[in-house]
């Protein structure tokens, strides 16, 4: 008979650990699981009542967030859910030790805390996950000493087993938050490389460039024209080919760089000299940078360093690998304004924010008396050689 009566039970037990497994198939919420849990698995058990806590660990606090029986809300919202410090009562007990607990009789134990109506039974079970408590099962019964050992195993099971798939739930539901976050950073970071572009290539720079054109040819210079010419259009071409992409190898921000200072030196009758640079640290087609983000740190320095001066100058752009990060050193040894804090600069604040928010790691911007340091999170991705199609054509 005993052998019998034992078997039922571990029947029992299997129905109900295979309909909560089953029930909580699929990709569910933290809410859906716990509601799940309240009203099917427990009613299966012939519980009068059931609270469902999650532990608030910065306030070590136990919060309901499910419930069955009289304190069973008609609908999922808990208006004014109980809150249980750890430490306090049968459950914050529990949370506390992690050690489940059967009351017999609650008017012999101090520690019963009474809220819609006085019951004298109590079963309060944990639900651990690697050894940690991350809610409570708690349970009241109108009768005294109704909870049993049996009770207790069944409770233990469906505790484990809420515990994966909450855990679970939490992963999914972090990872769509941190998908969604990126996104949104992506769609602003598009935004704001669509400005920069417009204002690398405004019309001021375009109208210079053609009056540069337009100078070379009055002047009977036609192989200088149609060299800068040839240049302007690679510039152009180049920029609007990487228009549409957030990350650039090394290789092509040097010749979008390279490009750029042979414009402004021709324009400008040869007043300045420059050496583009790269430490062999650098893995050059590999080691990807923001696009958009160096050049108008290059035509600060030169526009308000180099050209504003009457002596001739130089300018050095050098780009070495220091642990984690790749620096792009410019410098010059004429003095200019050290700081991007005008108005002129709230598109590249914005631009290297939301790219340190993209990386998880921020982008530093040291101003050094000699010029700037931009330090950058490295990046390492497949060879794209294809991007420097410019540079293999030539003048």
């Amino acid at each position: 008979m005993k052998s019998n009566l034992n078997g039922a039970e571990e029947d029992h037990i299997e129905e109900i650990i295979n309909y909560f497994a089953i029930s909580l198939f699929g990709q569910n919420t933290e809410e859906e699981i716990l509601w799940d849990l309240a009203r099917n698995c427990i009613s299966r058990l012939g519980f009068e009542d059931c609270v469902i806590y999650l532990l608030d660990e910065k306030r070590q606090m136990l919060v309901q967030k499910a419930a069955y029986g009289p304190k069973s809300p008609k609908d999922y919202t808990i208006h004014h859910p109980i809150e249980i410090p750890v430490g306090s009562g049968i459950v914050g007990s529990v949370a506390k030790t992690g050690i489940p607990e059967i009351i017999p009789d609650t008017s012999k134990d101090p520690r019963y805390i009474c809220d819609d109506a006085f019951r004298y039974s109590e079963i309060s079970v944990p639900i651990m996950f690697e050894d940690k408590v991350i809610g409570v099962i708690d349970s009241e019964h109108t009768s005294r000493d109704f909870f049993s050992n049996r009770h207790l195993n069944k409770l233990r099971l469906i505790a484990s087993l809420c515990a994966n798939k909450l855990m679970r739930a939490r992963a999914e539901m972090e990872k769509k938050a941190h998908q969604e976050t990126l996104y949104r950073a992506q769609q602003e970071l598009s935004a704001l490389s669509l400005k920069a572009l417009r204002a690398q290539m405004n019309p001021h720079f375009i109208f210079n460039a053609l009056n540069a054109i337009q100078y070379f040819i009055t002047e009977n210079r036609p192989t200088e024209a149609m060299k800068f010419l040839s240049l302007f259009s690679r510039f152009i071409r180049t920029t609007l080919d990487t228009s549409d992409q957030s990350f650039l190898p090394v290789a092509c921000e040097l010749e979008i760089l390279e490009t750029y200072l042979k414009l402004e030196r021709m324009r400008f009758n040869q007043r300045f000299d420059f050496t583009l640079a790269v430490d062999p640290s650098v893995q050059v087609f590999e080691t990807e940078i923001p696009v958009l983000l160096i050049q108008p740190f290059v035509e600060r320095i030169l526009t308000e360093g180099i050209l504003v001066n009457k002596k001739h100058g130089h300018l050095d752009v050098i780009f070495v690998v220091q642990g984690n990060e790749i620096i792009c050193r410019i410098r010059t040894e004429l003095p200019f304004p050290q700081t991007y804090a005008g108005p002129s600069w709230h598109a590249i604040r914005e631009r290297i924010h939301l790219i340190g928010k993209l990386l998880g790691m921020p982008i530093n911007v040291d101003w050094v008396p000699s010029g700037v340091d931009i330090a950058i999170p490295l990046q390492r991705t497949k060879p794209r050689r294809n991007v420097l199609k410019s540079r293999e054509e030539g003048f």
